[in-house]
């Protein structure tokens, strides 16, 4: 099992036990994860290139004291005692990639990368956490301090949780910085630098040895990816098989075939490519068995594709994949109201905005006022200060439930967002938020699997935040900068692509074929005895699901999760003779 965990007994005296651990002078250091730019950082701390993480750990945290994680690129999770000051300090990288839990008792501070072995250790209580069912049920909307259990806390990314000996902090790290802009002379030099930074974060990604796999979807992110590992692993000289890509192959619709593109790409490269077709692994296959994961994953519903990507690499003695994730994110892949008209209203350019809503109307067949409006909305927000953004709760979520916590209004949540007036950087700052979201699902899912994500390197993410809007989005071009600064290397094909495929069509044809299995779950759902969902508009949504209307898959799916996951929780609280129900009136 990757990860770390500990356990601090406060009395009758200080005494730490952490796994893994190593113990230099008066610190005891617990990390998992990765350190990128290692010579960079080793070179600041006059350390050589080959220290370990714990001595590179160390020495920052000496040097810089708890602003020390700043300094550090990579994704991880630590946590580190002071015996000298008597501290504990437990945090993870800048997005939250790994995770990290804690509970706290006046006894006892006990730590780890999973839940379950909180739960064993402690028996703290299993009473589900409203604020993280709410985040869930949202994609990220909730807060980020929360576990699924209310007795667990979670670490939030950037953040530094410090225990003294009567107190706990919190102190952050790491944000985006709201006015910092990166202006450069032409198209080329914006292009540069971003490939420069790519390469670079591909580079972090790569291990020295041994086989790695990238996910290859035949979309430019996963294509970007591999193309330069390509190149680095060709240019070391390492193997053909130390790269190869695995793919998901939906059922042969129009809409979700992405074969001719995924050929394009093998046939450019020539790595190893393995594919696990839906066929042979359908959605839904679980059904009726006991829900598998530690806490509500998105991801549960294609449980069994993620297995035989696992079969297929631990075929190859690989657990690294190379994952795509975060490249929507940075380069505004897709787009319903282009944020740069709000950046002009903003900005009091008036001109500049009506000429632009309307090009971009042209370019989306949408209206030009439903752009301008909605551009208004978000210029007197970020004039003005305030945490606006269009709520996107489902309608089958209980009103009072959203209230209470707070997901039906993200200005009363959003107060680290008011610091951005510039609407389209506060776009960006909601897309990490949900990136953090994504990669929360996905370590649910993947505990053991070392997933990487270039995409998500903090650099290429400054980088991206601070270059100005007009360099990503152009009226009718998305991914405008990273198109054409990965287009030397990525096949036409695929860095000039305006298709998506992806597996939606499957997952609606495979509800409809499980329909007989989840209907009568309507009658007793867990999630509406609690209060979080409303049965009614639920079934509603899930009745014209199986009949084929395009409804808000993904969220009828954490829906679900939710449910099985709810259901999985009692079975042991039964056979210890607490409550097998709890009632929620709303």
């Amino acid at each position: 099992m990757r990860g770390i965990s500990g356990v601090l007994h406060r009395l009758p005296k200080p005494s730490v036990t952490m796994s893994p651990s190593v113990t230099l002078g008066d610190l005891v250091i617990s990390f998992d994860g990765r350190i990128d730019d290692r010579a960079g950082l080793a070179a600041a701390l006059s350390l050589p290139s080959s220290a370990s993480d714990a001595t590179l750990i160390a020495a920052a945290y000496k040097r810089w004291g708890d602003d020390f994680l700043a300094h550090v690129l990579g994704n991880f999770a630590l946590a580190l005692w002071d015996a000298r000051a008597h501290r504990l300090l437990l945090s993870r990288d800048y997005i939250g990639v790994l995770p990290l839990y804690y509970h706290r008792t006046p006894e006892a501070i006990t730590w780890s990368s999973r839940l379950q072995p909180i739960i064993d250790s402690t028996a703290c209580s299993r009473e589900p956490d409203r604020h993280f069912m709410a985040g869930f049920l949202t994609r990220g909307g909730g807060r980020l301090d929360v576990s699924p259990y209310a007795a667990i806390a979670a670490v939030p990314p950037a953040v530094l949780v410090l225990f003294t000996r009567d107190r706990q902090t919190t102190y952050t790290w790491w944000r985006l910085e709201p006015e910092r802009e990166i202006r450069l002379a032409s198209d080329a030099e914006y292009e540069e630098r971003f490939y420069a930074t790519f390469r670079s974060a591909v580079s972090d990604c790569l291990p020295a040895e041994g086989t790695i796999f990238a996910e290859m979807s035949g979309g430019v992110d996963s294509t970007s990816i591999i193309a330069v590992a390509d190149e680095m692993l060709r240019a070391a000289h390492r193997p053909a098989r130390s790269l190869q890509t695995v793919s998901h192959i939906y059922e042969a619709l129009t809409l979700s075939d992405d074969r001719p593109f995924q050929a394009i790409v093998q046939k450019a490269f020539g790595r190893p490519a393995h594919y696990v077709d839906e066929r042979d692994a359908p959605f839904f296959a679980w059904l009726g068995e006991e829900y598998p994961f530690e806490a509500p994953t998105a991801y549960w519903a294609g449980a069994a594709i993620m297995a035989g990507v696992h079969r297929t690499m631990a075929n190859e003695n690989s657990r690294v994949i190379l994952c795509g994730a975060g490249g929507d994110h940075l380069s505004y892949s897709e787009v319903e109201i282009p944020p740069s008209v709000a950046d002009h209203l903003a900005a009091l350019r008036f001109g500049q905005a009506l000429r632009e809503s309307r090009i971009w109307a042209g370019a989306l067949s949408s209206s030009q006022t439903k752009i301008l409006r909605s551009s208004v909305r978000q210029a007197v927000a970020a004039r003005l200060g305030f945490g606006e953004r269009e709520p996107s709760v489902p309608p089958w979520i209980n009103r009072r439930f959203a209230h209470e916590t707070a997901i039906d209004k993200p200005s009363r949540r959003s107060a680290d967002v008011e610091n951005y007036r510039i609407p389209s950087r506060r776009a960006q700052v909601y897309a990490l938020r949900d990136l953090s979201s994504a990669f929360e699902d996905r370590h649910f899912f993947d505990p053991n699997v070392d997933v990487r994500y270039p995409y998500a390197d903090r650099r290429l993410v400054e980088l991206a935040f601070g270059i100005p809007i007009e360099q990503h989005l152009r009226p009718g071009e998305t991914r405008s900068l990273q198109r054409r600064s990965l287009a030397r290397v990525v096949p036409p094909e695929i860095a000039w692509r305006r298709t998506k495929g992806g597996p939606s069509v499957a997952i609606y044809a495979r509800f409809r074929q499980r329909w007989r299995d989840i209907k009568p779950l309507l009658g007793d759902m867990r999630v509406c005895d609690r209060g979080y969902i409303d049965p009614r508009p639920l079934a509603d949504a899930l009745h014209r699901a199986a009949h084929g209307q395009n409804v808000n898959a993904v969220a009828l799916l954490r829906v679900l999760a939710l449910e099985f996951w709810l259901r999985k929780l009692e079975q042991p609280a039964l056979a210890a003779g607490r409550p097998q129900r709890v009632q929620t009136q709303s």
